[in-house]
Order: structure tokens, then C-alpha cells, then sequence
């Protein structure tokens, strides 16, 4: 088993657009060990990360954090240890799209 350290997604979605941050490639399981979550202008933001299972879709109950406030030039960090299987995805949204969210973890394959 081959284990490759590595920045899993970075993004910074438009307004109110739920984006794909990162995807659990073909026959790879993967272990998300954190997250930050930027806010990169003066305007407060209010931020979503969905933790979806393969062929499945963002909602509550997928939710890793909803609605969250992040004030302006401020950042959210998280450790996380969140194993993915193949097909799996993590998905973010952003009230205002002044916000990146980067995801850093292990695939295993």
C-alpha cells in the first residue's frame, strides 16, 4: 500500500455555489487530517462542509459544518482524522465566494 501525504483540494467557490473540493480517486481511500477555511476580504462570510458518501448529495445530514460564521480576514482551522473511501467527496459553499477552504490529508492505494 502506497500512502502519499498531500494538499487534497484547494478552492475558493463562487457565491453560494456548492463546489466538489475533493474527490476520493478510483481504488485510493483517503484520511483528511485538517482543514482551514480563509477569509480573505472585510466582509463577514458564512461558510458549509459537507462530508458526502459516494453518489450521494450535500444536505443536514452530511453537514461537517453549516452555516458557520467567519468574520472578515479571519481563518478557521480544524483537525480533523475523517476517512474517506472511493467516490466519496467533501464539498464547501461560501455565502459571499471571499472565502478558500484547503483540505490536507493521506490517500492510501
Amino acid at each position: 500500500m502506497a500512502e502519499v501525504y498531500k494538499i487534497l483540494g484547494q478552492m475558493k467557490p463562487a457565491a453560494v455555489t456548492i463546489t466538489i473540493g475533493y474527490a476520493v480517486p478510483a481504488s485510493t481511500s483517503t484520511i483528511v487530517s485538517s482543514l482551514t477555511i480563509c477569509n480573505t476580504n472585510s466582509t463577514s462570510d458564512t461558510v458549509r462542509v459537507y462530508v458526502v458518501p459516494s453518489a450521494g448529495g450535500p444536505t443536514t445530514t452530511n453537514a461537517l459544518y453549516y452555516e458557520l460564521p467567519l468574520t472578515g480576514h479571519n481563518t478557521f482551522v480544524a483537525t480533523l482524522g475523517l476517512t474517506l473511501a472511493t467516490g466519496d467527496e467533501l464539498q464547501v459553499r461560501s455565502t459571499t465566494g471571499n472565502t478558500n477552504f484547503q483540505f490536507f490529508g493521506t490517500e492510501v492505494s
